[in-house]
């Protein structure tokens, strides 16, 4: 034979959930399917169908033609993840039951089966009498037998899976039938992903839908009423993780080893400013500088030293000196007139 071991606290959505033989059940997250197995037990009963008349006369055999063994109810157990799925089938197959079908699809967008448009508004609206939503979650409540948990938990993982859990609570909605159970459950005692998920579905049903209590039909339940108000927590921008690592990084031995040295050499850098200013200050009050050097004019190489022909250059390079023009001046200043000859010395200038 076989055995599956499942934790009791894994127990107690199918529990709640209330199933009955015969009825349509789908488990929006069934991997790994321990809980389908528990619904799978009780909707998926097999009996006898009622023995078909008989005309030959022999009633013995006719009554064994006439027993089929068919499963009075089924259970759809779909998960997003290919993978998880086929475990969820190797589950399954410890069952040996006709009575569970298995599907892959993101429980958003899970299809509606049978979308009557006559059926709205009436007791035959919906798919399911019973939809159980195991939505992922951010499983801090199983800190006592995962402590690694606290290792990457923060409170941005939740509030990034409230709207998938959310949006997967609607979508099982719409496929309960009226008068049906919708059982939301997670992992996880954060308030933003319990009861802050159910406070939006209830106000989005806007009268739809009810909140019940099991406990009075669930002897020995231990349960407490959910919290009517809570904080959402945010996170500290000095103290995100990314901060923290970057400060790391620019706080380890290798990097305060390098920061001493440029502190110890700029300071160094600073002494020897100061002590040269100092220097240059007694020489102000000394002795006057002395003037930087004359340029020397190049001679050129056909000019000498007593020749008339280098006075000649001279006086012609003096000719040729570049004097800039009054109009190239930043920023542009135009001229005082337009007429020929202020353009023409403003053409000359460009």
């Amino acid at each position: 034979g076989h055995i599956t071991r499942q934790e009791t606290v894994s127990m107690i959505p199918p529990v709640v959930l209330n199933a009955q033989e015969g009825m349509a059940i789908l488990d929006m997250c069934a991997a790994p399917g321990s809980k389908t197995c528990q619904l799978l037990e009780v909707a998926g009963g097999i009996g006898n169908s009622s023995p078909s008349p008989s005309n030959d006369g022999d009633d013995g055999k006719d009554e064994e033609k006439g027993q089929e063994l068919e499963p009075k109810g089924y259970v759809v157990a779909n998960d997003a993840d290919p993978k998880r799925a086929y475990m969820l089938v190797r589950q399954l197959r410890r069952m040996n039951s006709p009575a569970v079908f298995v599907t892959s699809c993101d429980g958003q967008y899970f299809p509606i089966l049978d979308d009557d448009k006559a059926a709205k508004g009436t007791m035959e609206e919906g798919t399911f009498h019973r939809v159980l939503a195991d939505v992922p979650c951010s499983g801090d409540g199983t800190i006592r037998k995962n402590p690694g948990i606290w290792k990457h938990w923060n409170q941005l993982g939740s509030l990034a899976l409230h709207p998938l859990q959310l949006s997967i609570a609607l979508r099982g909605a719409r496929l309960t039938r009226v008068g049906g159970y919708l059982v939301y459950s997670t992992c996880s005692m954060n308030p933003v992903e319990n009861e802050s998920v159910v406070a939006e579905l209830l106000r989005i049903g806007e009268g739809a839908l009810v909140l019940e209590d099991p406990r009075s039909r669930m002897k020995g339940l231990i349960a407490r009423p959910g919290w009517s108000s809570w904080r959402v927590l945010r996170e500290n921008k000095n103290r995100t993780r990314r901060a923290m690592k970057d400060w790391k990084k620019k706080n380890n031995a290798k990097m305060l080893a390098k920061r001493k040295e440029w502190e110890e050499k700029k300071a160094k850098e600073k002494e020897e400013a100061g002590e040269n200013d100092g220097t240059n200050g007694d020489k102000d009050g000394g002795e006057e500088e002395e003037g930087p050097p004359a340029k020397e004019a190049k001679l050129d190489e056909n000019q000498t030293a007593g020749g008339g022909g280098g006075e000649e250059k001279k006086e012609e390079a003096k000719e040729e000196k570049y004097v800039p023009s009054p109009y190239e001046t930043i920023p542009y200043v135009p001229p005082k007139t337009w007429d020929d000859e202020a353009l023409r010395e403003r053409t000359t200038s460009l």
